[in-house]
């Protein structure tokens, strides 16, 4: 199979609250806007479209709510986005953390109950390391 292009899609309950979600809190810009359907890009080149989980042509077996999706996202510097986050109210689902493995993160949650990961890569520990054999 060729692809063409390729896009995560969200089922949302409302797209005009997701789309500013993702503009204010992650920098995506609406490209298209249909009302039921909006395409967002970053700058980063990451696609995401949103789609009205309530909308006719939506199968009615993706019409509950979401669960066990999470979306990752990698930044240069977790510690300022958490800040950042912090200090616009977002509630932070999972604290900063520096895990063994080499990931610095944080977890928020968006308007539909997305997770949304937020990922720093870091220097994974020397006791992670040699656990595994990579040292």
């Amino acid at each position: 199979m060729n692809f063409q292009r390729s896009a995560t899609v969200l089922l949302v309950s409302d797209v005009a609250v997701s789309a500013a979600f993702y503009q204010r809190y992650l920098g995506f810009d609406v490209g298209f806007d249909m009302g039921w359907f909006a395409s967002l890009k970053h700058p980063s080149g990451a696609t995401l479209d949103l789609w009205l989980r309530s909308h006719d042509t939506v199968p009615a077996f993706l019409r509950r709510p979401v669960g066990g999706v999470v979306l990752a996202f990698v930044v240069e510097d977790a510690n300022a986005e958490a800040a950042k986050m912090a200090a616009a109210g977002l509630r932070i689902a999972k604290a900063l953390t520096d895990n063994p493995w080499g990931q610095r993160n944080f977890v928020v949650e968006d308007p539909d109950g997305v997770a949304i990961d937020i990922v720093q890569p870091i220097p994974p520990s020397p006791e992670f390391l040699r656990e595994h054999g990579l040292a």
